[in-house]
């Protein structure tokens, strides 16, 4: 099941959709603009949604209809962003964002390539987290590679750290552990939107909205979201 979530400027929601878990994005969004068109007379929207939700024919729509958007990108499957974005060397302004409890440290550096405007970012603490999580599972392979390798090459989480040179049983692989680290704490947001990066950062951070949403009583919290901003 998704859930689409219409807020307006103030963060307050006025309108929401479900659809089945399996209907293309392409078909479902752009009709949900027109009708927010027809219905409140908006004249311009921003859709915000999480990484892996968006194909490219959708923000090829997108642009064609003049839409704003705010999008997740997929860091480790993208090329350019694996190759070109997160190797780009600008400096990264520091953005600390009140929540419930504590604080979100986040570095924000915007990069422009070739008329697409991607927004890095780096929570560090998060970044200690992953860190911690791919020591503990790399120890964890280390212990069922002595007993043994066919059963793990099965295992998308351990596959991703092993290799086998020059046909010998698998071992882990330094290069492919090194290259993991580039993405600890790393999220990449893709805009078409003027906004300074810190606000197209707090823009896509207001996605935690629908989660309290869909966290009341009655709902589902392990359903995509998604979020139109109506301006």
């Amino acid at each position: 099941m998704v859930l689409g979530i219409v807020l307006d400027e103030k963060d307050r929601p006025i309108a929401s959709f479900l659809w089945p878990g399996n209907t293309a994005d392409v078909t479902t969004l752009l009709p949900v603009v027109e009708r927010l068109r027809q219905r409140f007379g908006v004249g311009r929207i921003c859709v915000v949604a999480d990484r892996g939700m968006i194909s490219a024919t959708t923000i090829t729509a997108f642009e064609a209809q003049g839409i704003d958007y705010i999008l997740g990108v997929r860091e480790r499957s993208s090329k350019e962003v694996r190759e070109t974005v997160l190797e780009d060397d600008g400096v990264a302004v520091p953005l600390i964002i009140p929540r419930q409890k504590g604080e979100t440290e986040l570095a924000v550096k915007e990069v422009p390539l070739a008329g697409r405007r991607y927004i890095v970012c780096r929570n560090e603490e998060e970044a200690r987290k992953d860190a911690e999580t791919r020591t503990k599972l790399l120890a964890d392979l280390n212990r069922k590679l002595a007993q043994g390798d066919k059963k793990l090459v099965a295992n998308a989480g351990y596959r991703r750290f092993l290799a086998a040179p020059e046909g010998r049983c698998f071992a882990i692989d330094p290069a492919k552990v090194e290259a993991d680290a580039q993405f600890d704490g790393i999220f990449v947001l893709r805009t078409n939107m003027k906004l300074s990066a810190l606000a197209v950062v707090l823009r896509y951070r207001n996605l935690l909205a629908v989660e309290q949403v869909s966290a009341q009583p009655g709902s589902r919290m392990d359903c995509p979201r998604r979020v139109w901003r109506m301006a």
